[in-house]
C-alpha cells in the first residue's frame, strides 16, 4: 500500500471561496488610468472585499459561540444539583456531563478559530523558545497517554521562533492529542524539535490507525474526520487540525503529512528558524 503525504505552504495567498462574490470596481476610463493604476486599485478593492468577508466569518463564529455558551451554563448549572440529589442515575448524569464536556470543547475550539482570524494577533509574536514549551505539552498530556496505554518518547533541541507561545502551545497540544488518541494501546509515538536548514521542524510520528490517501487531501479542513477516524474514536469535533493549520499559517510556516493507512502517520511543522544575534 502506498504511503500518502501532502503539504501546505502559507504566505499571503487568499483562500478560494466556494461562491464567486460579484463585485463591481469604479475605476475611471481605461484612457484616463494606466494598465498599472488600474491593477492596483483591482486588487486593492478585492483586498477590502477579502476583509470583509473574514470579519463577516468572525462575527458569525463569534455568535454561535456565544450562543452555545448560554445554554451550557443553564446545563452545567443544573447537574451540579442534580449530582447532589440523584440517586441511582449516576450513569444517565455521567453521559450528560460527557456531553457538556464535548460541547465546551467545540465552543472553544470555535472561539479560537474566531480569534486566529485576526490578523493583528502578529503584533503580539515575541522570541519563543520551543523545548520548553514543548516539554510542557508532553506533562500536560501524560495522563492522558497513561490511560491509553501507549508509550511516548521525545527528542528535542533548543531552538527559538517568532511567534505566539499561547497559539504555539495548542498546536504542539492538538498534534500530540491527536497520536494518543488514534494510537492502539501499546503503541508508540515519538516526538522531535530540531534545526535543519534554517527551519524549525516540529514532528509527531505515531504508530497509529493512519489516514487514506482520499482523505488526506480533506484532513487540515474544518469539521473533517475520516471515516476510519471516526470508527477508532466516534468522538471529536473535527476542529483540532484545522486549528494547528490556522496557527502555521499565521506563523507563516508549513505543515507536512506522511501517512499510511493501517500503521500510522507523521505531521511535521515548519517555522522559520531564528537566529542568535
Amino acid at each position: 500500500m502506498m504511503i500518502g503525504s501532502w503539504f501546505f505552504s502559507f504566505r499571503e495567498e487568499k483562500k478560494e471561496r466556494e461562491e464567486p462574490l460579484n463585485v463591481t470596481v469604479h475605476t475611471p476610463p481605461p484612457h484616463e488610468l494606466g494598465c498599472e493604476e488600474l491593477s492596483i486599485s483591482v486588487s486593492a478593492r478585492q483586498e477590502e472585499i477579502d476583509d470583509k468577508e473574514r470579519l463577516k466569518e468572525g462575527k458569525l463564529l463569534g455568535n454561535v459561540t456565544h450562543e452555545l455558551n448560554n445554554p451550557l451554563g443553564v446545563i452545567k448549572g443544573n447537574l451540579g444539583l442534580l449530582e447532589q440529589e440523584a440517586k441511582g442515575k449516576k450513569r444517565s448524569i455521567r453521559f450528560i456531563s460527557q456531553a457538556v464536556y464535548e460541547m465546551e470543547e467545540l465552543t472553544r475550539e470555535l472561539s479560537l478559530l474566531e480569534d486566529l482570524s485576526d490578523e493583528g494577533l502578529r503584533r503580539d509574536f515575541g522570541v519563543v523558545e520551543l523545548d520548553p514549551l514543548v516539554r510542557e505539552v508532553i506533562d500536560f498530556l501524560e495522563d492522558f497517554e497513561v490511560r491509553k496505554g501507549v508509550h511516548l518518547k521525545f527528542q528535542l533541541s533548543p531552538v527559538k521562533v517568532l511567534g505566539n507561545p499561547f497559539l504555539l502551545k495548542v498546536a504542539f497540544k492538538n498534534l500530540i492529542q491527536n497520536a494518543i488518541k488514534y494510537t492502539p494501546k501499546g503503541g508508540e509515538i515519538l516526538v522531535y524539535l530540531f534545526e535543519e536548514d534554517d527551519k524549525v521542524v516540529f514532528r509527531v510520528q505515531d504508530e497509529g490507525i493512519g489516514i487514506a490517501d482520499k482523505d488526506l487531501k480533506n484532513v487540515l479542513k474544518r469539521f473533517s474526520r475520516s471515516r476510519n477516524a471516526k470508527e477508532f474514536d466516534g468522538k471529536g469535533t473535527g476542529l483540532g487540525l484545522a486549528i494547528v493549520e490556522e496557527v502555521v499559517g499565521l506563523h507563516k510556516g508549513r505543515v507536512g503529512i506522511e501517512s499510511k493507512l493501517g500503521e500510522g502517520s507523521t505531521f511535521s511543522l515548519e517555522f522559520e528558524a531564528l537566529k542568535s544575534s
